[in-house]
């Protein structure tokens, strides 16, 4: 259930942000510092690069929604151009291998188009999140995730943001001290 929830945390932080390129220099440092945990977790050995780990898939989803805003409105010309960077953020996830790649796109889509009708985002979101149920059981509990952020107040929480950033890196070096003992 953890992707529609990053999902929506990535909108929600590009929503609020006050400086963009800060905000993706932050999730680029990420993503490229998850990376040997990630390769651990998987069980493969630090620098084996099958594949790259979900930041990288935000990181992509966080270049979308900057045209996406760019470009907003739905003339023509924005709307064609809306898709041709969707497509190309599909592509790029799919030619980098990035783990829940696609799907992260595509719910990052779905939130931030229908970041303004709460009920309407939530069952589409869920909807994308059961269509992904039938290529991978890894998204079983993806629906879960929609109810979690269908439930959102909108308060901002404690601003922890050192926790924030390295509690998934951590978490997969925990994973990766278990499967080692394992």
């Amino acid at each position: 259930c953890a992707v529609p929830i990053y999902a929506f945390l990535l909108v929600e932080g590009f929503s609020h942000t006050g400086t963009f390129f800060h905000y993706l220099a932050r999730i680029a440092a990420l993503a490229v510092f998850c990376e040997i945990p990630y390769n651990l977790a998987m069980g493969e050995s630090a620098f084996a690069f099958s594949s790259l780990n979900p930041v990288f898939g935000m990181l992509l989803s966080l270049v979308l929604l900057y045209f996406f805003r760019r470009y907003e409105g739905k003339s023509l010309p924005n709307v064609l151009i809306k898709s041709v960077v969707l497509i190309a953020a599909l592509l790029w996830a799919t030619m980098l291998s990035v783990e829940s790649g696609i799907p992260l796109v595509l719910m990052v889509s779905v939130l931030w188009f229908l970041r303004k009708r709460q009920n309407l985002r939530t069952l589409v979101g869920a909807t994308v999140s059961i269509a992904f149920m039938i290529f991978s059981p890894f998204f079983l509990a993806a629906p879960l995730g929609f109810m979690t952020v269908h439930f959102y107040n909108g308060d901002k929480g404690a601003d922890n943001r050192l926790v924030n950033y390295l509690s998934y890196p951590v978490l997969l070096l925990l994973f990766a001290l278990v499967s080692f003992f394992i």
